[in-house]
């Protein structure tokens, strides 16, 4: 996606400038953003700014994206500015979410995702995809257990 591919070039330092999506507005997320992306790909963005020490951007980010987790305690699959309504829901990018909260010690927030997740697993102790979905994923699991070890 846009974002993802975007940051991922700041990251590696084939970018001069993130302007175009971060943080032109006071909610951390550019003006520019009006096409839906992957929650978990913004996820391993803000990761890889998280690694690269900007812990004020991520924050911030994060803080504001919490408002796309009110039904339901997860992220949906696709967001746009953070709105709600999307179909579907995300539990890797809600477990990523989390282990960016638990490394920033936002405490309670991490704790509200990972119950979010939570929803997800199934009788056997696999982690579902999303809510009413039956294909488990591996990688929710282990976001969901880097998170827990922090807490």
């Amino acid at each position: 996606t846009q974002l993802y591919t975007h940051l991922s070039t700041q990251i590696l330092g084939l970018a001069t400038s993130i302007v175009h999506w971060l943080p032109a507005t006071e909610n951390g997320w550019g003006r520019n953003w009006k096409t839906p992306e992957r929650t978990h790909y913004i996820a391993y963005a803000l990761e890889g700014l998280l690694n690269q020490g900007k812990e004020s951007i991520v924050a911030n980010c994060l803080s504001w994206s919490f408002i796309a987790t009110k039904e339901t305690g997860l992220y949906p699959y696709w967001v746009s500015s953070w709105e709600t309504g999307s179909v579907g829901y995300c539990s890797v990018g809600t477990a990523q979410m989390a282990l960016i909260a638990a490394r920033l010690e936002f405490r309670n927030s991490a704790t509200e995702l990972l119950k979010g997740v939570e929803k997800c697993i199934s009788p056997g102790g696999e982690i579902r995809e999303s809510l009413g979905h039956s294909q488990t994923i591996t990688w929710a699991a282990k976001y969901y257990l880097d998170a827990r070890l922090l807490l």
